[in-house]
């Protein structure tokens, strides 16, 4: 039920139908399936395929995190740093994705680093958003790696390294995270830490644009506007 319910909400061998999909993990989860309650818990918190009600949600993410599904953890924490259906509060949703992380969540990792890089619910700390952010880029969360490669670029944490902050979101662009695609793009139009290249500073922007990042179309239409793309 569950993988017929992602076919169906992403359009994928079938029409795409939200409320179809919705109707799948309701099925799922009704048999105690971890993964169906937090996809309907989604379709809850975004409004697709059910009505908007993020404090249904949360109830759901609540059950699955206390099953020790790391996914419903790293939902529910987002909903209490957002203060979104449930109360904000930024100390339990650290405790939340620390959870996740815990448990081997790249997910979690990434949001408990994003937290201790600007003192949220935790005492701000660098260096532990560093390792945070490194364990989550090499668990496959490509923003992970574009975060840590701005670490790397003000020194802050971790010793300062153009030639790492340049690798780092080489290898988050490679997995199509437009953040990542985009800064390099910087890096190259800038002629920081690599040799200066406009052309290879548009493609990067056309990979982010692609991706879904606003600041790769901004960036590369700029480019297009001075005539240093045609």
């Amino acid at each position: 039920c569950v993988r017929l319910g992602i076919m169906t909400e992403l359009g994928r061998g079938t029409p795409k139908d939200p409320a179809h999909a919705a109707e799948l993990y309701q099925k799922a989860c009704d048999r105690d399936d971890a993964q169906g309650c937090t996809l309907l818990g989604a379709s809850y918190a975004e409004g697709s395929g059910r009505p908007k009600d993020p404090a249904r949600a949360a109830k759901l993410y609540a059950k699955t995190c206390t099953a020790g599904y790391a996914d419903g953890c790293v939902n529910l924490g987002a909903l209490h740093e957002q203060g979104t259906g449930v109360p904000k509060d930024e100390a339990r949703a650290a405790a939340l994705y620390e959870q996740a992380c815990q448990a081997g969540s790249s997910r979690g990792c990434l949001w408990l680093g994003t937290l201790y890089a600007r003192g949220g619910g935790v005492a701000k700390d660098a260096a532990r958003a560093a390792g945070l952010y490194g364990k989550a880029c090499d668990g496959g969360a490509a923003r992970g790696c574009g975060l840590l490669a701005m670490l790397h670029l003000a020194g802050d944490g971790v010793e300062r390294s153009v030639a790492r902050a340049v690798a780092l979101y080489q290898r988050g662009c490679d997995a199509r995270d437009g953040f990542c695609c985009n800064n390099l793009g910087v890096l190259y139009e800038r002629g920081t830490g690599v040799a200066p290249d406009r052309a290879r500073a548009a493609e990067l922007y056309q990979k982010a644009c692609d991706a879904g990042a606003p600041r790769g179309c901004s960036n590369l239409g700029t480019l297009y506007q001075s005539g240093a793309r045609r």
